[in-house]
């Protein structure tokens, strides 16, 4: 009965276990399948946000080839001649100042794709701030700062001019006097010395490190200096009765097969320093959408990411626009790690690499036999035949407790010697009273051990040692 109720509880909590395992995959898949725990405008996500539309609308293309990028940036850049899709583009901070930069390390990654014949193309996420105020406030504060310093400046000279002409209208023996050194106990020079020592010996131990880490790492690079570009902002309107910014419309700028008129919703625009920039799409005259050749590559700037979401490609899509995008090459590939997605080296990884599947499949068989070995023994149990309650009279005693140890420690042909012997330890106070008694008793022994194994009578013998036992005892 107990065995029976052990198995309902099990299996009531295995089919327990089992729907939350369920369960919980379940909302991870769905998480996942909706793609809303990765950045705006990936392409893993299908919502309004995602770009993955676009993505899987090229993979169906025939003749395009289209993937993702997790890996560093650095190890596709130079892979010849491919359209790289760097989508929703996020400044790395607030300010006007921070958004004239770019990471180094993403500056070098693009440059080489572009060396060698990449079209790179940069959409930025919206932006509804803006930074214009700012830019003009920062800009006020850098003039006042440039014009203290340049009077800094100005004041130090006229000071040092003044000390000069001070010093040539002195004596030349005041002159030679002002220059003498004063003198310096020993302990002080003693102190300078070991301060210049340890000057030196500082200087030299940071020379034999070689340079520090921060000069290591790449700098970040300015849009005006890479690609003569930098940004601009403006107010965006806002619809009060809806509660949401007004799109403008961007207008083509060249004679081109492309779209008439885009949507924009942000407050980024572009301003070119180079004449290389050819403005595609304009709101006014204020270019959001430019082109410009590097190298052997293109690098084209997109002011709005929306044009490339999925909503775009349900309520506004422009095939021809996302044609022209593309270019005319046949290989596609959209970076995520420039979104935060990138994929970590590993040791899952490097096992996948090197092929060692096997070694951890025989780790896990083995860890499993030994976990196995160690709940359950291999020796299957006994069942006998006898009812429930019969434990509890059979083999309780201690005399069946005795003879049970005597089957299993002593061979039966020694069973007559090993209890004499035991007995008469037992009794060797009455050794003297007992003497005539154990004499016969091992007379009987003996001349059972003369007998052939097969013919011996322990039953027998064990009564003839019973009687002489009694006979001494009732003479």
């Amino acid at each position: 009965m107990r065995g029976n109720t052990n198995r309902v509880y099990t299996l009531a909590f295995l089919l327990v276990l089992a729907g939350f395992v369920y369960g919980a995959a379940s909302l991870f898949l769905a998480r996942y399948e909706r793609g809303d725990v990765y950045p705006r405008y990936s392409s893993f996500r299908a919502d309004p946000l995602g770009t993955k539309a676009l993505y899987e609308s090229l993979r169906a293309t025939p003749g395009v080839r289209a993937a993702r990028n997790v890996e560093p940036l650095d190890r596709v850049a130079g892979h010849g001649a491919f359209t790289m899709f760097v989508n929703g583009y996020t400044f790395p901070g607030a300010g006007p100042f921070v958004m004239t930069e770019m990471p180094g390390e993403l500056a070098d990654s693009l440059n080489t794709a572009l060396m060698r014949g990449a079209r790179v193309v940069i959409s930025f996420a919206p932006l509804t701030t803006d930074y214009s105020g700012d830019s003009i406030t920062n800009d006020e504060f850098q003039e006042r700062m440039e014009e203290r310093l340049k009077r800094g400046r100005e004041t130090g000279e006229v000071e040092k001019e003044t000390e000069q002409k001070q010093d040539g209208n002195r004596p030349e023996k005041v002159r030679e006097e002002s220059i003498v050194e004063l003198p310096t106990k020993p302990d002080e020079k003693k102190d300078e010395e070991a301060g210049t020592n340890e000057d030196q010996e500082s200087t030299k131990d940071k020379d034999d490190r070689g340079p520090a880490y921060e000069d290591l790492m790449p700098k970040p690079v300015q849009w005006e200096d890479a690609w003569g570009v930098t940004m601009e902002f403006h107010e965006l309107a806002r619809d009060p009765k809806a509660n949401a910014y007004t799109p403008e419309t961007a207008h083509r700028a060249v004679d081109a097969p492309l779209p008439e008129t885009v949507p924009v919703r942000t407050t980024l625009s572009f301003a070119t320093k180079s004449d290389r920039w050819r403005t595609i799409y304009a709101v006014g005259e204020r270019p959001v959408l430019i082109e410009r050749p590097v190298g052997e590559g293109t690098l084209v700037l997109v002011a709005d990411a929306f044009l490339l979401s999925n909503e775009a490609m349900r309520a506004e899509r422009h095939p021809d626009f996302l044609a022209w995008l593309v270019g005319p090459n046949r290989a596609v590939l959209f970076d995520e790690t420039t979104l935060g997605t990138e994929r970590q080296r590993g040791l899952a990884s490097l096992l996948w690499q090197y092929r060692l599947q096997g070694v951890v499949a025989a780790l896990i068989l083995l860890a499993a036999l030994y976990i196995w070995k160690n709940g359950q023994p291999l020796v299957p149990p006994f069942h006998d035949t006898l009812p429930t309650d019969a434990y509890a009279y059979v083999g309780k005693d201690s005399a069946s407790g005795f003879t049970n140890l005597l089957k299993r420690g002593v061979p039966a042909p020694q069973v007559l010697r090993t209890c004499l012997a035991e007995w008469e330890k037992s009794f060797s106070h009455r050794s003297a009273d007992l003497a005539e008694s154990v004499r016969d008793a091992k007379a009987i022994v003996l001349r059972e051990d003369a007998v052939p194994r097969g013919q011996r009578d322990l039953l027998k013998a064990y009564k003839d040692i019973c009687a002489a036992f009694a006979k001494h005892r009732l003479g």
